[in-house]
């Protein structure tokens, strides 16, 4: 792999790693959102003396938590291919500069 290929992909690698940012934080307002909902939705029930499901809140923040669950494994490939390509850059700068020390690979 050559080096300006795999600094394009440590720059797509950064940019996703901003998007599952972003993407974390909406899903944490709107689970924050959710609970404050439902607590609304319960207090109300409670004063019209209905019936509360003691579920309702478990049944719609469990789907924030399976997105949050899936960006967490998306963070942790991004992770592991930011290892992989950075060291695999590392190395190329690592020959690099042992080629630009021995010009004509002429061993001293």
């Amino acid at each position: 792999m050559s080096m300006s290929r795999e600094t394009k992909l440590l720059v797509e690698i950064k940019d996703i790693r901003g998007e599952l940012s972003i993407l974390k934080m909406v899903l944490k307002v709107q689970e924050i959102i959710m609970s404050q909902m439902w607590g609304i939705v319960e207090e109300a029930k409670i004063k019209l003396g209905k019936e509360q499901d003691p579920h309702a809140s478990y049944k719609c923040n469990r789907i924030l938590e399976i997105h949050l669950f899936r960006i967490k494994n998306m963070e942790e490939l991004d992770n592991k291919a930011y290892d992989e390509v950075y060291s695999s850059n590392t190395g190329c700068l690592s020959m690099e500069d042992h080629d630009s020390k021995n010009p004509g690979g002429m061993a001293r």
